[in-house]
Formats: C-alpha cells, sequence, structure tokens
C-alpha cells in the first residue's frame, strides 16, 4: 500500500486532533498524487454503510446541478475532485466522509452516547446564485448564503442548540439562557444566548469571519489556542487560515451583512476573492487567466441588482488594463 493510501485510510479509521484534522484537509485538496487520492477516497465511500432516504436523491440532484455549474473548474479537473471540492461544503449522507461529517458525527457522539436514540438531521444545501431563509427548531432564522450548507438537528435536545455550517449564514438567535446556541465551523465554534451575528467560514476560502451585529458571542478556535475571543456589536473576528493570525476589528455591520439584501460589497478585496463572491452569487465559472491583476486591491459597493456585465464594466473602469470576456452566460473569461 502507498504512503498515500495509508494516509487516507489511517485518517478515516482513528480520532485524531483538530490541527490534524485540518493539516490533513489541507493536504487532501492539494494537487499532488489527486489520482491516487481520489481513487481512495471512492473505495472509502464504496464500502460505506449508509442507508439511503429521501434526503440521499435531493442531495445528488444538488450535487448534479454543481457539477454542471462545474464544467472546468478552475483548480480541479477530475470528476472526483469535484466531488471531493463539493464535499467540503456540502452532503450528508451522500459524502460521508467530508469534512461536515467527521465534525458532526466526533461532536455528537459525546451526547448521543448516553440517549438511546439516534440524532437525526436536516441538511440545506443553497446553490450559488440563490440567498434562503431557514427556521429552526426552535423559532430562530438564518439567512444563508450562496454555496452553504447548514445542518441542524430536526429537534433541540440537551444542554445546547449545536447547528453546522460550510459557508456563509446570518443568525438571529432566539433567547435561551438554559441552552446556549452554537455555531459550529470547521475553525471555530460561536458560542450565544441570543443574538444577531453573521458567520463566513467557506472550505475552499483562505479565511473564516464571524461578525456580530446585536448582542454579545464567544468565539472559540479549533486550534491550540485556548482562550476564547468576546465580540460586541459592530466587532468581527478573521481567521487567516494561512497565517493562523487572529485579527479583531471594528466594522460597519450593515456593510459586512450587505449580501443578505442581496447587495455585493468589496472592500479590500484581491481579485480570486473578487472571483469567489461572483461565483457564488451569480452561478457562474470565472476563468483567471492573467496573474498581473495580483497586486490589485479592490473597494465597490454595488446595491442596485447589478448584473454581472455591470459589475464587470465597472470594474474595467476603476483596474487599468483589465479586460474581460463573457461566454454562453456562465463563463467569464478575465485577462
Amino acid at each position: 500500500m502507498s504512503k498515500t493510501r495509508r494516509i487516507i485510510n489511517l485518517f478515516f479509521n482513528h480520532s485524531y486532533s483538530d490541527m490534524v484534522k485540518k493539516n490533513f484537509f489541507y493536504w487532501l485538496n492539494d494537487s499532488a498524487s489527486e489520482k491516487e487520492k481520489d481513487n481512495t477516497l471512492f473505495e472509502i465511500w464504496e464500502n460505506l454503510d449508509i442507508k439511503a432516504d429521501s434526503s440521499t436523491e435531493d442531495s445528488f440532484r444538488c450535487v448534479k446541478e454543481r457539477i454542471k455549474q462545474l464544467e472546468t473548474p478552475r483548480k480541479r479537473h477530475s470528476l472526483f475532485g469535484t466531488l471531493r471540492k463539493i464535499a467540503a461544503v456540502v452532503l450528508i449522507p451522500l459524502l460521508s466522509f467530508a469534512i461536515s461529517y467527521i465534525y458532526i458525527q466526533q461532536d455528537t457522539k459525546t451526547e448521543s452516547n448516553s440517549e438511546s436514540k439516534e440524532i437525526e438531521f436536516v441538511e440545506c444545501f443553497v446553490p450559488h446564485g440563490e440567498i434562503r431563509t431557514i427556521v429552526l427548531p426552535d423559532s430562530s432564522t438564518v439567512q444563508v448564503n450562496s454555496g452553504s450548507v447548514l445542518i441542524y438537528p430536526e429537534k433541540f435536545e440537551g444542554k445546547t442548540r449545536n447547528i453546522f455550517l460550510n459557508g456563509e449564514a446570518c443568525f438571529s438567535v432566539t433567547k435561551n439562557e438554559t441552552m446556549p446556541f452554537i455555531v459550529k465551523t470547521m475553525d471555530m465554534d460561536i458560542k450565544v444566548l441570543g443574538t444577531v451575528f453573521g458567520i463566513s467560514s467557506y472550505a475552499n476560502s483562505t479565511f473564516s469571519s464571524t461578525t456580530l451585529e446585536k448582542g454579545r458571542v464567544s468565539v472559540h478556535f479549533n486550534n491550540e489556542r485556548n482562550s476564547a475571543e468576546f465580540l460586541q456589536p459592530n466587532e468581527q473576528i478573521i481567521y487567516d487560515r494561512i497565517s493562523g493570525e487572529i485579527e479583531k476589528r471594528t466594522i460597519n455591520t450593515k456593510n459586512a451583512l450587505a449580501w443578505r439584501e442581496g447587495h455585493l460589497i468589496f472592500q479590500s478585496l484581491s481579485i480570486n476573492q473578487i472571483a469567489e463572491l461572483l461565483e457564488r452569487k451569480y452561478g457562474i465559472t470565472v476563468y483567471l487567466n492573467s496573474n498581473k491583476y495580483q497586486n490589485e486591491k479592490i473597494t465597490a459597493k454595488f446595491i442596485h441588482s447589478e448584473d454581472v456585465n455591470d459589475i464587470l464594466v465597472i470594474m474595467k473602469q476603476i483596474i487599468p488594463n483589465f479586460s474581460y470576456k463573457i461566454e454562453d452566460k456562465k463563463k467569464v473569461f478575465i485577462y
């Protein structure tokens, strides 16, 4: 058995620390030995003992739609490579070896061990180009941004209200002092009693953040840091996944959470970050065919339901020598 296969098989058959998990997923998404990683993951998937139900068909339809949107992905080309990228943000039970599945299994085992019945989860996947509002079992509401998955129990039981997010969402939490509300992401756990706050934690992003609009939250990082960070209204905390650095700053929450109204605001963003935002909001694929914009930091506000061409026209006006082409309404080439 090769080293690559040994690493993957060991990971999915043992329990490891949060830091090891994070390093494993960074290694997994690296292009080195991609074909062998894909084949090994496929074998694991084939051997999983999972009972299909109605949600499986719904999840599979979502995957097929995502594959259509990613006909020629910018970073992945093999079919299972595409599925692995989707797995980082999507599906239970369809892709049960995904990041979300592993965290859910480990986080619920402790609580479920003391109970005879199994916890049932609801999975909500929001495709690119859409925003959805979800009402949770405790009447809390969640606005879920495009390209996100929200996973929560059918009924909150036990001492906490745990839900799981991969992507971006804004929460308005019903107050319950005896049962704290905890949002779990791959980088941090955000704990509240009742408040309004936003989280951005896409698996393929280089950062994750929590933004507080009203109330008070504590942020616990899933790494070697033991101390929690507390946020006051109009504060945001950002975790850089590359450097491991954490920054807390005062911001305008209306701008940070403007996506709830369908607005698009760039605050000193790179061209790669803008490409990701455009892909999620408009359900398109952006191809970056030049490195000449890598040092550009762009700030702009779009609040009048502009289409993607309107935004690209503005970018052409503010970025020297910026050029682009749109094909088939779903493909944008930036030169």
